[in-house]
């Protein structure tokens, strides 16, 4: 097992870059915190399984279509 991890705060440029490098990297799977990084992640993957502990309603925030959707994952969907 490998972890990667990558703190970029509230800085945009910060999270955009930390998300592409992150994607870059091939892994199973990504664990994000927060809106901003589920949104800059999937900039850079549709395909990597992406687990979010804090999110309010990622259909409202159009990050799937429903909750039926794997594209993210949340704890208990």
């Amino acid at each position: 097992m490998r972890i990667e991890v990558r703190w970029a705060g509230p800085i945009p440029g910060d999270i955009r870059r930390h998300a592409a490098e992150l994607v870059a990297l091939r892994p199973d799977v990504i664990l994000a915190y927060g809106s901003s990084t589920v949104g800059a992640l999937l900039q850079n993957t549709r395909t990597v399984p992406i687990v979010f502990p804090v999110l309010g309603d990622p259909v409202a925030a159009g990050y799937v279509e429903s909750l039926e959707d794997r594209a993210v994952t949340s704890p208990g969907s």
